[in-house]
Protein backbone atom coordinates (compact mmCIF):
# COMPACT_ATOMS: atom_id res chain seq x y z
CA UNK A 1 0.00 0.00 0.00
CA UNK A 2 1.56 3.15 -1.19
CA UNK A 3 1.72 6.19 1.21
CA UNK A 4 -0.45 9.06 0.30
CA UNK A 5 2.07 11.74 -0.29
CA UNK A 6 1.03 15.78 -0.80
CA UNK A 7 2.78 18.11 -3.03
CA UNK A 8 3.43 21.17 -1.32
CA UNK A 9 4.87 24.18 -3.69
CA UNK A 10 8.26 24.94 -2.75
CA UNK A 11 9.47 28.19 -1.84
CA UNK A 12 11.87 30.29 -3.73
CA UNK A 13 15.31 30.04 -2.45
CA UNK A 14 15.61 33.29 -0.77
CA UNK A 15 12.28 33.94 0.54
CA UNK A 16 10.77 34.05 3.34
CA UNK A 17 7.70 31.62 3.97
CA UNK A 18 6.26 34.62 5.90
CA UNK A 19 7.19 37.66 4.06
CA UNK A 20 7.36 40.77 6.16
CA UNK A 21 5.72 44.09 4.45
CA UNK A 22 8.45 46.19 2.80
CA UNK A 23 7.38 48.85 4.79
CA UNK A 24 7.72 47.21 7.75
CA UNK A 25 11.50 46.66 6.92
CA UNK A 26 11.78 50.63 6.51
CA UNK A 27 10.52 51.20 9.69
CA UNK A 28 12.43 49.10 11.43
CA UNK A 29 15.43 50.40 9.77
CA UNK A 30 14.44 53.97 10.14
CA UNK A 31 14.42 53.41 14.16
CA UNK A 32 17.83 51.77 13.80
CA UNK A 33 19.33 54.52 11.53
CA UNK A 34 17.72 57.57 13.97
CA UNK A 35 19.19 56.07 17.07
CA UNK A 36 22.76 54.95 15.47
CA UNK A 37 23.65 56.50 12.27
CA UNK A 38 24.09 54.82 9.48
CA UNK A 39 27.93 53.39 10.40
CA UNK A 40 26.44 52.31 13.41
CA UNK A 41 24.30 49.95 12.17
CA UNK A 42 24.47 46.65 10.04
CA UNK A 43 22.07 44.81 8.25
CA UNK A 44 22.38 42.08 10.59
CA UNK A 45 21.16 44.18 13.59
CA UNK A 46 18.21 45.92 11.40
CA UNK A 47 17.41 42.18 10.24
CA UNK A 48 17.23 40.74 13.97
CA UNK A 49 15.21 43.44 14.94
CA UNK A 50 12.50 42.67 12.08
CA UNK A 51 12.77 39.61 13.31
CA UNK A 52 14.21 37.32 10.16
CA UNK A 53 17.37 36.39 8.87
CA UNK A 54 19.70 38.82 6.78
CA UNK A 55 19.55 36.82 3.64
CA UNK A 56 15.84 37.66 3.88
CA UNK A 57 16.24 41.68 4.11
CA UNK A 58 18.95 41.40 1.22
CA UNK A 59 16.15 40.06 -0.92
CA UNK A 60 14.22 43.60 -0.45
CA UNK A 61 17.32 45.46 -0.25
CA UNK A 62 20.63 44.79 -1.67
CA UNK A 63 22.46 47.19 0.15
CA UNK A 64 22.41 48.76 3.39
CA UNK A 65 22.51 52.31 1.36
CA UNK A 66 19.30 51.08 -0.44
CA UNK A 67 17.87 50.33 2.75
CA UNK A 68 18.82 53.97 4.19
CA UNK A 69 17.95 55.82 0.93
CA UNK A 70 14.54 54.42 1.70
CA UNK A 71 13.93 55.15 5.45
CA UNK A 72 14.77 59.07 4.31
CA UNK A 73 12.70 58.58 1.23
CA UNK A 74 10.01 57.24 3.28
CA UNK A 75 10.06 60.34 6.12
CA UNK A 76 10.25 62.70 3.46
CA UNK A 77 7.42 61.04 1.57
CA UNK A 78 5.24 61.28 4.31
CA UNK A 79 5.25 65.29 4.96
CA UNK A 80 5.20 65.46 0.75
CA UNK A 81 1.61 63.74 0.92
CA UNK A 82 0.50 65.78 3.51
CA UNK A 83 2.12 68.97 1.51
CA UNK A 84 0.55 67.88 -2.15
CA UNK A 85 -3.09 67.30 -0.72
CA UNK A 86 -3.45 70.87 0.77
CA UNK A 87 -1.99 72.40 -2.19
CA UNK A 88 -4.56 70.32 -4.39
CA UNK A 89 -7.33 71.86 -2.00
CA UNK A 90 -9.50 74.52 -3.49
CA UNK A 91 -10.25 75.96 0.00
CA UNK A 92 -9.28 79.32 1.29
CA UNK A 93 -5.70 79.37 0.91
CA UNK A 94 -5.17 80.76 4.96
CA UNK A 95 -7.29 77.81 5.95
CA UNK A 96 -4.83 75.82 3.62
CA UNK A 97 -1.85 77.02 4.90
CA UNK A 98 -2.90 76.14 8.54
CA UNK A 99 -3.80 72.90 7.51
CA UNK A 100 -0.46 71.94 5.27
CA UNK A 101 1.28 72.85 8.39
CA UNK A 102 0.08 71.11 11.12
CA UNK A 103 0.05 68.03 8.81
CA UNK A 104 3.39 68.25 8.61
CA UNK A 105 3.56 68.76 12.13
CA UNK A 106 1.78 65.40 12.48
CA UNK A 107 3.90 63.95 9.95
CA UNK A 108 6.91 64.43 11.56
CA UNK A 109 5.82 63.57 15.36
CA UNK A 110 7.84 60.37 15.61
CA UNK A 111 11.06 59.81 17.19
CA UNK A 112 12.67 57.72 14.30
CA UNK A 113 11.52 60.62 11.36
CA UNK A 114 12.76 64.30 12.54
CA UNK A 115 15.80 62.24 14.41
CA UNK A 116 17.02 60.84 11.04
CA UNK A 117 16.69 63.63 9.20
CA UNK A 118 18.49 65.91 11.38
CA UNK A 119 21.51 63.06 12.33
CA UNK A 120 22.09 62.65 8.81
CA UNK A 121 22.11 66.53 8.02
CA UNK A 122 24.63 67.21 10.20
CA UNK A 123 27.11 65.03 8.72
CA UNK A 124 28.58 65.73 5.09
CA UNK A 125 27.57 62.83 3.36
CA UNK A 126 24.64 62.50 4.99
CA UNK A 127 23.72 66.45 4.37
CA UNK A 128 23.83 65.18 0.58
CA UNK A 129 21.67 62.28 0.62
CA UNK A 130 18.96 63.74 2.84
CA UNK A 131 19.36 67.63 0.78
CA UNK A 132 18.63 65.92 -1.91
CA UNK A 133 15.25 63.72 -0.64
CA UNK A 134 14.50 67.16 1.00
CA UNK A 135 15.18 69.58 -2.16
CA UNK A 136 12.04 68.72 -3.51
CA UNK A 137 9.86 69.53 -0.67
CA UNK A 138 11.16 72.90 -0.36
CA UNK A 139 10.87 73.60 -4.02
CA UNK A 140 6.62 72.21 -3.48
CA UNK A 141 6.05 74.81 -0.40
CA UNK A 142 8.37 77.98 -2.15
CA UNK A 143 5.98 77.30 -4.78
CA UNK A 144 2.65 76.94 -2.64
CA UNK A 145 3.62 80.33 -0.96
CA UNK A 146 4.26 82.04 -4.23
CA UNK A 147 0.94 81.31 -5.58
CA UNK A 148 -0.93 81.79 -2.02
CA UNK A 149 0.74 85.79 -2.67
CA UNK A 150 -0.21 85.70 -6.17
CA UNK A 151 -3.74 85.20 -5.00
CA UNK A 152 -3.25 87.94 -2.15
CA UNK A 153 -3.37 85.92 0.62
CA UNK A 154 -0.20 87.12 1.76
CA UNK A 155 2.25 89.60 1.15
CA UNK A 156 5.32 88.29 -1.05
CA UNK A 157 8.76 88.43 0.82
CA UNK A 158 11.74 86.20 0.63
CA UNK A 159 9.83 82.78 0.37
CA UNK A 160 12.98 80.92 0.77
CA UNK A 161 13.71 82.14 3.98
CA UNK A 162 10.36 81.34 5.61
CA UNK A 163 10.23 77.87 4.21
CA UNK A 164 13.56 77.02 6.10
CA UNK A 165 12.28 78.41 9.10
CA UNK A 166 8.91 76.67 9.04
CA UNK A 167 11.38 73.70 8.28
CA UNK A 168 13.70 73.94 11.11
CA UNK A 169 10.29 74.63 13.49
CA UNK A 170 8.76 71.09 12.27
CA UNK A 171 12.13 69.21 12.78
CA UNK A 172 14.12 70.71 15.76
CA UNK A 173 11.35 70.46 17.95
CA UNK A 174 10.45 66.50 17.57
CA UNK A 175 14.48 65.69 16.50
CA UNK A 176 15.39 67.23 20.08
CA UNK A 177 12.87 65.59 22.82
CA UNK A 178 14.41 65.58 25.67
CA UNK A 179 15.62 69.50 24.90
CA UNK A 180 11.73 70.41 24.38
CA UNK A 181 10.24 68.18 26.95
CA UNK A 182 12.32 69.82 29.17
CA UNK A 183 11.62 73.68 27.79
CA UNK A 184 7.67 72.90 27.71
CA UNK A 185 7.76 70.84 30.72
CA UNK A 186 6.03 67.54 29.49
CA UNK A 187 6.98 64.09 30.15
CA UNK A 188 6.68 63.49 26.12
CA UNK A 189 6.55 65.50 23.30
CA UNK A 190 5.02 62.87 21.28
CA UNK A 191 1.94 62.35 23.77
CA UNK A 192 -1.11 62.99 21.09
CA UNK A 193 -1.94 66.26 22.78
CA UNK A 194 1.59 67.64 23.09
CA UNK A 195 1.78 67.23 19.24
CA UNK A 196 -1.30 68.64 18.48
CA UNK A 197 -0.56 71.91 20.45
CA UNK A 198 2.49 71.82 18.54
CA UNK A 199 0.80 71.79 15.55
CA UNK A 200 -1.32 74.41 16.30
CA UNK A 201 1.49 76.28 17.14
CA UNK A 202 3.54 75.82 14.27
CA UNK A 203 0.58 77.02 11.90
CA UNK A 204 0.59 80.35 13.96
CA UNK A 205 3.56 81.03 13.33
CA UNK A 206 4.08 80.25 9.97
CA UNK A 207 0.96 82.48 9.53
CA UNK A 208 2.68 85.45 11.66
CA UNK A 209 5.83 85.01 9.22
CA UNK A 210 3.64 85.37 6.07
CA UNK A 211 2.03 87.97 7.07
CA UNK A 212 -1.05 85.61 6.45
CA UNK A 213 -4.49 86.21 7.95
Amino acid sequence: MEDNVIDRPRRRPGRPENPIPRSELVRVAREQFAAHGYDGVSMAVIARHAGLQKSSLFHHFPTKDALYRASLESVVADGMAVIAMWMADSGPWVERLDQMAMGVTRAVAAPARARLLLRELMTPAGAREAGDALQGVIDVVQQFFEDGAAAGAWPRTDFRHVTLTQFGMHLTFFALPEVSARALGVADVFAPEVVEARAREVARHVRALLGAG
